[in-house]
């Protein structure tokens, strides 16, 4: 089962950082509604790679962690 599990680090509006728990709920509803092969798993969101194309972007190593930017398509509703 080929999958990602992402945590959301931070969040953006703009050059504007948004609290994250301002973000999860809206995040977790629209996931719900998608239907691409995304879904939240507890607070992480997890990817299904075969059916999602995505692109690496960026990929760093510090201290033993992978940081790792992905650009991936996403369609979610635009009403919320």
């Amino acid at each position: 089962k080929e999958v990602i599990l992402l945590d959301l680090a931070s969040a953006h509006l703009g050059s504007l950082p948004v609290p994250k728990s301002l973000v999860m709920p809206y995040l977790k509803k629209s996931i719900a509604q998608s239907s691409s092969g995304v879904r939240m798993v507890n607070n992480q969101i997890q990817l299904k790679l075969p059916e999602i194309g995505y692109e690496i972007e960026q990929a760093t190593i510090n201290n033993s962690k992978m940081k790792v930017k992905l650009n991936i398509p996403i369609f979610l509703p635009t009403s919320w």
